[in-house]
């Protein structure tokens, strides 16, 4: 078994004391907002503002120049472009600059993939599908 040392402790903890995504909500702001390399999740009952707060985060990240892949397992895409688009619109009243920050947003779909073996093989390449996509963050 290998020893661990307080050095490394520290170390560990300093990783998690860097702000990469600054954001304006309190639940992320508790521990620091998202991370590179580390998974997020949320989870809650149906109709419980899931939804919502994922295009929320969206929206902040987008406007803040960030580029977001988005893989949705149950959902259609247009459920999430939509209204962010609109928000966007309104948040810049500038179309054509709503169009290019939107242009951050990449929305894949396992509702797009016809059998199990196209769903599997996508989430083997959730990492290469994220880095071809030069997203900043993977929602």
């Amino acid at each position: 078994m290998e020893k661990v040392t307080l050095e490394d402790i520290s170390s560990e903890n300093d990783r998690f004391d860097v702000v990469t995504f600054k954001s304006n909500f309190k639940h992320l702001q508790d521990h620091n907002g998202f991370r590179p390399g580390e998974m997020h999740t949320m989870v809650g009952s149906k109709g419980s503002g899931k939804s919502s707060v994922l295009r929320s985060w969206i929206l902040e990240n987008i406007l803040q120049g960030k580029k977001v892949y988005l893989h949705l397992s149950e959902e259609v895409p247009s459920k999430y472009l939509v209204p962010v688009s609109r928000a966007l619109k309104g948040v810049l009243k500038d179309k054509d600059l709503a169009q290019d920050m939107l242009n951050n947003l990449r929305v894949q779909s396992e509702k797009s993939f016809d059998n199990q073996y196209q769903r599997e093989e996508l989430i083997k390449s959730l990492e290469y599908r994220v880095r071809v996509s030069e997203s900043d963050i993977l929602i």
